[in-house]
C-alpha cells in the first residue's frame, strides 16, 4: 500500500500489507519503506518485483 499520510497506511498495515510512505518519515507510524517521491516508491517496488 502506498500513501502520503499515516492514516492511509495504518489500516493496511493492520491487515499485514506492506506499506510505503511517500514523504518524510513519521515519528508516530513506522512504515516498511519511506520514499521521497512517488517515482522513488515505484523504482523501489520495481526492483523488489524483478
Amino acid at each position: 500500500m502506498v500513501g502520503d499520510r499515516d492514516r492511509d497506511l495504518i489500516p493496511a498495515q493492520s491487515l499485514g500489507i506492506k506499506t510505503v510512505l511517500i514523504g518524510e518519515e513519521s515519528t508516530e507510524f513506522k512504515s516498511d519503506v519511506v520514499a521521497k517521491s512517488l517515482a522513488d516508491a515505484f523504482h523501489f517496488m520495481a526492483k523488489k518485483l524483478t
